[in-house]
C-alpha cells in the first residue's frame, strides 16, 4: 500500500495509549490525531524521561492495547527538572 501509514512499535505520549503511525517521516497518534515531523520520539512515550513503549504484558478485553507507556529500568529516582518535556498530555501530571 504506496502512500498509507505504517504501525509503529510506540504508543503516544499525549493521550498514553494511541498507537503510533508513521509515514516518510510524519508520526500520528491513530487514537488522539496529534502529529509530529523527524523522529517517533517526538510523538511517542519512549520521548518522555524515563519510559518507553512496551508490548502490554496483560492484553484482554478490558486492556486490548497493544503497547503502552512503561517505567524503563533505567527511570531516575528523583524528580525531574522543571525544563524537562513534556509539558502537555499523559505524562505533564508526572512532573
Amino acid at each position: 500500500m504506496s502512500g498509507g501509514w505504517a504501525l509503529t512499535p510506540h504508543c503516544c505520549r499525549h493521550c498514553g495509549i494511541g498507537r503510533v503511525l508513521e509515514r516518510e517521516g510524519l508520526f500520528r497518534c491513530a487514537l488522539c490525531g496529534v502529529e509530529a515531523k523527524g523522529r517517533v520520539a517526538a510523538l511517542c512515550a519512549c520521548g518522555v524521561q524515563g519510559y518507553r513503549c512496551a508490548a502490554n504484558p496483560a492484553r484482554s478485553a478490558a486492556n486490548p492495547y497493544e503497547f503502552l507507556p512503561r517505567l524503563s529500568a533505567a527511570a531516575p529516582t528523583k524528580a525531574r527538572p522543571a525544563a524537562d518535556p513534556p509539558t502537555d498530555g499523559l505524562f505533564a501530571s508526572r512532573r
